[in-house]
């Protein structure tokens, strides 16, 4: 109860963490050809991807997809602490539905992308993760029992989407002798958007403190708003 129930959770997860360093160590990895050391000054190499044409769209699709999620991202589980006053056992069990409909969509995602494209496989995954958080803006104390355990089941399987597309994509437009710079430096400029956006979302959250009105019968607070601007960001 309290701080002593935190700190039960820190305590399984830090176990957690040193079970899988455990299981990482005792990994076998395959032979590794060593590649021959690059003559190009670093600066020069950080900028490769961005004069690479089609790589440098992949990175302003990333720059863009994270504005969109992380501007709210932070607000889902507030929201439903704060304003829904929801237990913590009832969000876990939420997110082991999402964890479980994304381990289950995410092998039929990779057939799908690879019989259609993976170009159709990220607008269908953006587009279900927009209506997700569209949606979250309409759970209240009296919708949550459906709504919240739906769209769980829908987030899930869009990031599920989203983690076969974003692998793919990498892999396949990346140059192969600059593998990890291409992936570093979309990568980065991805985390800084989504820390940008963050930021920026808690600018918009403070000067919307306090707002409440009605839309469709239904109570709607700054929150709220914050999930309608996540999910038009990404659809746009």
């Amino acid at each position: 109860k309290g701080t002593a129930g935190f700190l039960t959770l820190y305590a399984i997860a830090a176990i957690g963490v040193v079970l899988q360093l455990s299981c990482y160590y005792r990994m076998k990895e395959l032979p590794v050809r060593k590649p021959k050391p690059s003559t190009k000054p670093p600066v020069v190499r950080l900028a490769e991807p961005l004069r690479d044409h089609s790589f440098r769209k992949i990175i302003l699709y990333n720059i863009l997809y994270n504005i969109g999620v992380y501007v709210a991202n932070s607000y889902v589980s507030i929201y439903l602490v704060s304003e829904l006053r929801l237990d913590y056992a009832y969000i876990a069990v939420m997110s082991v539905v999402s964890t479980i409909a994304r381990i289950i969509a995410g092998p039929r995602w990779g057939r799908f992308g690879d019989r259609f494209g993976y170009v159709r496989l990220s607008v269908l995954s953006i587009a279900l993760l927009a209506i997700s958080l569209l949606m979250n803006g309409f759970v209240t104390p009296v919708t949550y029992p459906v709504l919240l355990p739906l769209l769980n089941i829908v987030s899930g399987v869009a990031w599920g989407g989203l983690a076969v597309v974003n692998l793919n994509t990498y892999m396949l437009n990346a140059k192969r002798e600059s593998m990890t710079v291409y992936l570093g430096v979309n990568g980065g400029l991805a985390s800084l958007a989504g820390f940008l956006a963050a930021l920026l979302g808690a600018m918009l959250a403070d000067r919307m403190t306090g707002l409440h009105f009605q839309l469709l019968g239904l109570p709607i607070t700054y929150m709220q708003v914050m999930f309608f601007l996540s999910a038009a960001l990404l659809i746009a």
